[in-house]
């Protein structure tokens, strides 16, 4: 039966290709033609060009992907590098603010060391010094208190001679005599404050 069925097709094809030859149009065979395989040319193309296309488009994605991650990272290592040095440069201001403390310290005892040396020799006097510690009658506190006890006597005499002629005042004439011997007696009775 498979026979037939070959030798059956066979003859239908043929009949089927005789029809087609009396009816059919080689121009218009040759253009149907054509036009298939031009339309079979572009599937090929617009297919060809979209694997590309998505080859391109994933290429595209990676190497985007890749640029991403390369500027992250280096926008990190700027990040890094200038916190750095503004770590070193905050370092180097403190490391300095040291230094100059440390020069100021170092001058400020060699000034003192060359102050104590001019006293030492004698080129300058350290009024600061108390007489039982240097046995000098010049030193500034004994001349401030020396004044301060002048002053205050001077004052307390004035009230004292004050208040006497006040007195004078409310007394009768004949009180006036016994008054001024007894202001001459009370002058000569005041201590005497060396100068």
């Amino acid at each position: 039966m498979l026979g037939f069925t070959n030798r059956f097709s066979t003859l239908l094809k043929q009949k089927v290709n005789t029809l087609l030859d009396r009816y059919e149009d080689p121009k218009e065979a040759l253009d149907y033609s054509y036009i298939q395989q031009v339309e079979t040319l572009n599937r090929l193309r617009r297919n060809i060009a979209e694997v590309v296309t998505a080859k391109k488009v994933e290429e595209f994605k990676s190497k985007k992907e890749v640029i991403k991650a390369q500027y992250s990272a280096a926008e990190a290592q700027v990040r890094i590098k200038e916190n750095v040095t503004g770590i070193s440069e905050e370092m180097t201001d403190v490391g300095m603010a040291m230094s100059r403390a440390e020069d100021k310290t170092e001058k400020m005892k060699a000034k003192a060391q060359a102050l104590d040396e001019m006293i030492d020799s004698g080129v300058l006097t350290d009024y600061t010094l108390t007489s039982s510690t240097t046995g000098s009658d010049n030193d500034i506190e004994g001349e401030l208190q020396k004044m301060t006890v002048k002053s205050s006597v001077e004052e307390e005499l004035a009230k004292l001679k004050a208040a006497n002629a006040k007195k004078k005042k409310n007394q009768p004439e004949g009180q006036e005599e016994q008054n001024k011997e007894e202001s001459r007696v009370e002058e000569e009775e005041q201590p005497v404050v060396a100068e």
